[in-house]
C-alpha cells in the first residue's frame, strides 16, 4: 500500500495489480470496517496516479454501494475515525458540481438535512479525535482535523450558517469545537489546519 500511496514518477505506469488489490481491500474494509484499512486505501486514491478513474464503472459503482453501506454501519456511527475516512472518500467516487451522482455523495451531502448531519458527525468526530480518550495524536490527528474541514465545507456557505442553528446538539457541538481546537497546543500544524 505504501508504494501506491504517493504519486508514481510519471515513467512509471500504474502496476496492473493495483486495481484488483485495491478493490479486494476496499470489499475487506466493507467486510470487516476498519478505520486503518479505509486510511490506507484513502491514501491510495490521494496519490496513485487516478486509480479511480481506470477502474470499470461497475467497480466504481460497487465502491459506492460499500461505502454507502459502511456510512449507515453501527461501526462507522461509534468510530470517529472510520467516520472521516468514509467522508474523505467519497468526493474521489462523486466530484459533484451541482448534484451529487453516488449513493454515498447523496446520502451525505443530498439534501440540506443530509449536511448538516454530516456536518455534525465531522464536527463530533474532531471533537472526538482532540479529546485525550481518543489517544490520536500527531498527523494522524492533522488528517482527521483536514478531513473533518474539507468535509464540512463542501456545504454552501449559507447551509453550514443554518447549520449553527439547526439543532441543539449543532449548537452543542459548534460550542465545544473552539475550546478543543484551543486545547490543542502540541501541534503547530494543527492549529495552522483550524485557522
Amino acid at each position: 500500500m505504501l508504494l501506491l500511496s504517493r504519486p508514481l514518477p510519471d515513467a512509471v505506469p500504474l502496476p496492473a495489480s493495483a486495481q484488483p488489490f485495491f478493490l479486494r481491500a476496499f470489499e475487506r474494509a466493507v467486510k470487516s470496517p476498519d478505520a486503518a484499512t479505509l486510511r490506507s486505501l484513502y491514501l491510495i486514491l490521494n496519490g496513485a496516479c487516478g486509480l479511480i478513474s481506470l477502474l470499470d464503472p461497475k467497480d466504481r459503482e460497487r465502491l459506492d454501494r460499500g461505502l454507502k453501506q459502511l456510512l449507515s454501519s453501527q461501526e462507522a456511527s461509534r468510530n470517529a475515525m472510520l467516520l472521516l475516512w468514509c467522508f474523505a472518500i467519497i468526493p474521489y467516487l462523486d466530484s459533484a458540481e451541482e448534484k451529487w451522482r453516488t449513493a454515498s455523495g447523496r446520502k451525505c451531502f443530498g439534501s440540506e438535512d443530509d449536511m448538516h448531519k454530516t456536518i455534525d458527525f465531522a464536527a463530533l468526530s474532531v471533537v472526538y479525535v482532540l479529546s485525550e480518550n481518543a489517544n490520536v495524536t500527531g498527523n494522524l490527528a492533522l488528517e482527521s482535523v483536514a478531513i473533518a474541514i474539507r468535509t464540512i465545507l463542501v456545504a454552501h456557505v449559507n447551509t453550514r450558517q443554518k447549520w449553527l442553528t439547526s439543532s441543539r446538539l449543532a449548537k452543542k457541538v459548534y460550542q465545544k469545537l473552539p475550546e478543543k481546537l484551543l486545547q490543542v497546543t502540541h501541534s503547530h500544524a494543527l492549529q495552522l489546519e483550524v485557522c
